[in-house]
């Protein structure tokens, strides 16, 4: 029974199987090509009689022919020798063909003369400038359509909300290995914006969707404007679905309406959370919202979370965008912490204004506060000590990421000033500087290097009298790992306080796995300290590996560090998103 099913099985195997029985001999810039149009091929199965035989080998001449004509390669020699279990495969491209001119013509408003249209003779001469496939670079098809299709959505976002491509001719001369190319594109009429429809409003009115970006009628079409209004509104809590679109009719070029439709989201939500912290521990949290509150889009928020070492409540009403994009808030806060033997009670409530903006490398944002606050904190074995403090406070954050969720490239930058003086409300004149600065570099598509820097300074005779916010502790996930939270600082009794400095810095690189990369690992670096006089900086070094995992909210890190000034190993826990 055993010997018929093995003969069976012999029976329906291939003669020759795929990429392991195929020998090529080709030169190095095709042979990876041709093996890899190879593996799609279809050999024969017993019994091979010679006409399948000729039938398999006809079928892979004609694989690897067309594949190099994709690649631009027009008159190769393949050769193909069945040789019983192996097919031989031999192949001379020949001359690649190139690009020997490029010809592109223009018709509809595009082509008008300098009278009718000042730019037109400036836009045709771009266009051209751009096009993708220049005289002299190998023809390729892939590169031949991307051309195209470039140029097309070129003129389709500016202007000419109807351009297409009326012909285009690619003519390849196998003797000379010679591409001519021809394109002619009519672009159709210009378009103008008309009449804005807004369709779905129920419960807002139509200012609100004005706030966050005006179309007027008359404007030139640019669809980036159009995608940059959807994008905007969709982003806001007000919506849940989003669509700009133009009304695309020639005929009515001169004043294309412009329909916004909106779904409107639920205006009430609450939301439950559970989590755990290396830093904080285990923490639950609660929060409800409503961005509809005295029925005029202000968005009202309010939770309670509690950690092992934190418990935080909290309340902010926050406007609409200010027609300047500015955003206005009241907010306050309710904490209580115990962290390295120092118990904190803070309240606070203050104003705030906070303007986001596009830059020409990302964006820029930038937010002024007006904070009362009331400390109360204790050491054990000592007295309560109360603290009261009216504070201005400026920050400034620039973020040049390619992925703001999970940066591989690029740079933030953070710069924050805030103080307090006795003259109004505050128990001592001080002013606190901190900056913070990150840099991504993609060495390789699977090897990444971040280097972190922190640097503070309160400005004040001593640190009596100043909040613990504007003092420095470090240590923990986000700062000095092999270290606990915040253990970091000056030494005050049996409990660690904030310091008047702080210099701290971090290098860390990560190689990731698999052809999709969402696992990594990292072998990392940390240095850092927090202290109150010039000459007692000695900074706490830690140093691990740690496993990464690209989860939907960013870079979830696991990290095993040792710290070295407490010679003890810790485990941190926490998503490596940038600040």
């Amino acid at each position: 029974m055993i010997a018929r099913i093995l003969l069976a099985l012999s029976l329906l195997a291939p003669a020759w199987v795929h990429a392991a029985d195929v020998n090529v001999q080709a030169p190095d810039e095709v042979r990876k090509l041709v093996e890899r149009v190879l593996r799609q091929w279809e050999a024969p199965t017993p019994p091979r009689d010679a006409i399948a035989v000729q039938r398999a080998v006809v079928q892979a001449r004609r694989l690897v022919t067309d594949a190099l004509a994709v690649e631009g390669w027009f008159s190769p020699t393949v050769t193909l020798e069945d040789a019983g279990d192996t097919l031989r495969v031999a192949v001379d491209p020949g001359p690649r063909t190139r690009v020997a001119a490029v010809d592109i013509e223009f018709a509809g408003a595009i082509a008008d003369p300098p009278e009718q249209w000042a730019e037109g003779e400036a836009r045709r001469a771009a266009l051209r400038e751009s096009w993708g496939l220049k005289p002299g670079e190998p023809f390729r098809q892939e590169d031949w359509n991307r051309a195209k299709r470039d140029l097309l959505n070129t003129l389709l976002s500016e202007d000419f909300a109807v351009a297409e491509l009326e012909e285009t001719q690619a003519t390849v001369d196998a003797d000379t290995s010679e591409a001519r190319l021809r394109v002619r594109v009519d672009s159709g009429p210009r378009f103008a914006l008309g009449e804005i429809r807004i369709e779905g409003l129920q419960d807002y009115d139509r200012a609100l969707i004005e706030r966050y970006g005006r179309l007027r009628p008359g404007d030139p079409f640019r669809a980036e404007r159009l995608l940059s209004l959807q994008s905007a509104l969709q982003n806001t809590p007000y919506f849940s679905s989003v669509t700009v679109e133009i009304e695309r009719d020639p005929g009515l070029a001169a004043a294309a309406p412009v329909t916004i439709r909106v779904v409107e989201a639920l205006p009430k939500r609450t939301s439950v959370g559970l989590g755990v912290s290396s830093d904080t521990g285990p923490r639950g949290e609660v929060v409800w919202r409503h961005v509809n509150f005295f029925d005029r889009a202000w968005q009202a928020e309010a939770g309670v979370r509690i950690e092992q070492r934190r418990q935080l409540g909290f309340a902010t009403l926050q406007r609409p965008p200010r027609p300047d994009g500015a955003i206005d808030a009241l907010n306050s806060i309710g904490e209580r912490t115990d962290i390295e033997n120092l118990r904190l009670q803070r309240v606070l409530i203050g104003v705030s204004r906070t303007r986001l903006r596009q830059a020409q490398v990302g964006t820029v944002e930038t937010r002024l506060s007006f904070d009362y606050q009331r400390e109360l904190t204790r050491i054990p074995g000592e007295n309560e000590q109360q603290l009261n403090a009216l504070t201005a406070n400026w920050s400034w954050t620039r973020r040049a990421l390619d992925n703001v969720l999970d940066p591989r490239q690029g740079t933030l930058l953070n710069f924050q000033v805030g103080g307090g003086t006795r003259r109004l409300l505050s128990d001592q004149d001080f002013l606190r500087l901190l900056v913070r600065a990150q840099r991504f570099w993609q060495v390789t598509p699977a090897d990444s290097i971040i280097v972190r820097m922190l640097a503070g300074w309160t400005i004040a005779p001593s640190r009596e009298g100043i909040p613990q916010s504007f003092l420095f502790r470090t240590g923990g996930a986000q700062t000095v790992r092999g270290y606990p939270f915040e253990s970091i600082g000056v030494r005050d009794g049996q409990a660690v306080v904030g310091g008047r400095y702080l210099l701290a810095g971090s290098a860390e690189y990560v190689r990731w796995f698999g052809e999709e990369r969402r696992w990594g690992a990292a072998v990392f670096m940390d240095a850092g300290d927090a202290f109150d006089a010039r000459d007692a900086f000695r900074p706490a070094v830690g140093y691990g590996v740690g496993a990464r995992w690209r989860s939907p909210l960013g870079p979830l890190a696991v990290d095993l560090a040792y710290g070295h000034e407490i010679r003890r190993f810790q485990i941190h826990l926490s998503f490596a998103v940038a600040f």
